[in-house]
């Protein structure tokens, strides 16, 4: 069992080609040291800090992405929806007072902080349950952590909490085939899937022997996938929304801003009421500790049918929008 309960969880993205942590979430390989904003159209992701580098994808202008180191060279290191890569420096705004900071939790007692990440390592500190500590990073299993009055050193982690495979794409069976084994063997709490259709899971219910526990889908006002929705509720397979204000796309609709004045409500909070009473779970990603409270306080109201009906027949409200039997990678 870990030692350590994150302020988000722990969840990780397998694909058949590579692994890799969800930028928004908690625990990631690369800890964001800030936040930053796209000023430059169709600008390219790049492998490394070179514009003969390969194309990890594209990106929009004003999309918001996390900043995983600071300029070296002209050129930032960033995380962007699960994808890791570099951009120049010339297409990037810092903003530098959104620095991410991420908290855990300790849940175990006579926790042991090592000076290196080894059971053979000397104890610097041993902590107690329900102590908060912040998280430097994740080092092979173990988690690199700051305590009280400074103390830096490494706790161990023994599984995460839910494993999802990142896009059906490829031997997504073979996957999760491995994931199964993760499962049976302790090292993941939940295991699931994310951006599968109905017919993906289909697919892969075939040859499975658990069933997905989750389905992460991109779910917000003007990109609806209702029968996705349906189809998991009635499957018992917990579906969630990504993305489920569009990117902030959605916060400037002047049907979304007519309805929070009608609730006594901001757009943000309509945006998650709508997405609950769907039946998914959303996930919301702020820095900001109003906001974040903000989000929590949407469980006081309650959006009626025929505001639900004009929800739903937004269109073109901001996010990704990709279909997943379509998208092209670059």
């Amino acid at each position: 069992m870990t030692h350590l309960a994150g302020r988000a969880g722990k969840v990780l993205f397998l694909s058949v080609l590579t692994a890799m942590l969800l930028a928004a979430t908690a625990f990631a390989a690369d800890i964001a040291t800030g936040a930053g904003t796209t000023t430059g159209s169709s600008l390219r992701l790049r492998s490394e800090p070179s514009t003969s580098a390969s194309v990890v994808t594209m990106l929009d202008k004003g999309v918001s992405v996390a900043i995983l180191d600071d300029s070296a060279d002209g050129w930032y290191k960033i995380g962007y929806n699960g994808s890791t890569g570099y951009v120049s420096a010339d297409y990037l705004t810092v903003d530098s007072d959104n620095v991410f900071t991420t908290y855990g939790r300790i849940n175990s007692e006579g926790v042991n902080v090592r000076s290196a990440a080894s059971t053979d390592s000397s104890v610097l500190a041993t902590v107690s349950d329900g102590t908060i500590v912040t998280v430097n990073g994740l080092v092979d299993g173990w988690y690199d952590v700051t305590c009280q009055y400074g103390t830096e050193g490494y706790i161990r982690s023994d599984y995460v909490d839910l494993l999802l495979i990142h896009q059906p794409f490829n031997d997504y069976y073979g996957t999760w085939r491995a994931m199964e084994e993760a499962y049976r063997a302790g090292k993941a709490r939940a295991i699931g899937v994310s951006n599968f259709l109905p017919h993906h899971l289909e697919e892969l219910a075939a040859t499975a022997r658990i069933k997905p526990m989750v389905n992460q889908i991109e779910f917000h006002p003007g990109w609806a996938h209702l029968d996705v929705v349906e189809y998991c509720l009635k499957n018992e397979i917990i579906p969630e929304a990504w993305s489920p204000m569009a990117r902030s796309g959605a916060l400037s609709n002047e049907t979304l801003i007519s309805l929070a004045e009608k609730y006594g409500k901001t757009p943000a909070q309509i945006c998650l009421r709508w997405v609950l009473q769907h039946g998914l779970r959303p996930i919301p990603k702020s820095v900001t500790p109003s906001r974040m409270a903000e989000n929590l306080d949407i469980y006081d109201f309650i959006i009626e049918a025929t505001d639900m009906a004009a929800i739903d027949a937004l269109e073109n409200c901001g996010g990704s929008c990709h279909n997943p039997d379509t998208i092209e990678l670059y």
